[in-house]
């Protein structure tokens, strides 16, 4: 089991489990601090890692991308034309498909990488 903090926790309560996803609770010398236990294949924990790493690759697939939210619990929704939505934890973010290649551009690696701070996930 990984935990975000290096500290072993007092207290650990699961209080929200989705689609591979454990949200849990730790005690940390009278803090508590949320603690996402993602149990996701190894592609998409590189996925993750990838988006994270600055300066920003323009090699990732966009479809990696959206496997990855998927694998999270999330939704991906089509719009017009290349537009697509992509949904986790009540939030929504809104990015284009390239074409005709596969590869995200920087910006949309940059704008999933900051949405996915603000929900806490990170690698």
């Amino acid at each position: 089991m990984q935990w975000t903090q290096k500290a072993a926790p007092l207290i650990c309560d699961v209080i929200f489990s989705k689609s591979n996803i454990v949200l849990y609770i730790l005690l940390l010398e009278n803090s508590v601090r949320k603690c996402y236990h993602v149990l996701m294949k190894g592609k998409h924990r590189k996925t993750l890692e990838a988006i994270f790493v600055k300066p920003t690759k323009a090699n990732i697939k966009f479809r990696d991308i959206e496997t990855l939210i998927l694998a999270l619990g999330g939704e991906i929704r089509e719009g017009n034309g290349s537009r697509v939505a992509l949904e986790l934890s009540g939030t929504r973010e809104y990015a284009h498909r390239p074409h005709p290649g596969k590869e995200a551009k920087k910006y949309i690696v940059e704008k999933i990488r900051d949405w996915l701070t603000s929900l806490e996930v990170t690698p």
